[in-house]
């Protein structure tokens, strides 16, 4: 009997549990609003705009002038996984630490990129120089 009680206790509070409000994804979670989010290179001024719709980088020199403008997904042709067309949850700057050890010749020893990770948990570095992605893998 006392089996009983504590399992119909357990199916009822079962039923009084909230659904998630937030996806996970890729280590993080994004609000329904998504901003634009801006990273400064503080050598040269150069800013690094991520759009609202989380899939363009643009790079923008201290005059204003647009250097370049990618969709590193789209860009470097990365394989589906998960969804259909993944978003930028997380977007920053990073030291090439690694470059080396996985005979990356695109980025030099130490080189500071702009490290980039999907929604879909596919990460990978982005050139400051030119744009260019470089795919890395996924979780």
């Amino acid at each position: 009997m006392k089996n009983i009680v504590l399992l119909s206790g357990c199916l009822i509070l079962v039923n009084f549990c909230n659904a998630q409000t937030r996806q996970y994804v890729a280590h993080a979670t994004l609000s329904g609003k998504p901003k634009q989010l801006v990273i400064t290179d503080k050598k040269d001024g150069t800013k690094y705009v991520l759009d609202s719709a989380r899939v363009y980088i643009t790079a923008i020199d201290i005059n204003g002038k647009v250097k370049w403008r990618t969709d590193p997904h789209s860009q470097s042709k990365t394989p589906m996984y998960r969804v259909l067309r993944p978003t930028i949850v997380s977007f920053n700057f990073e030291r090439c630490a690694y470059c080396k050890a996985l005979k990356l010749k695109e980025f030099g020893k130490d080189e500071e990129i702009i490290s980039v990770t999907y929604s879909n948990t596919q990460f990978g570095y982005v050139s400051k120089k030119d744009g260019g992605f470089i795919f890395l893998g996924q979780d």
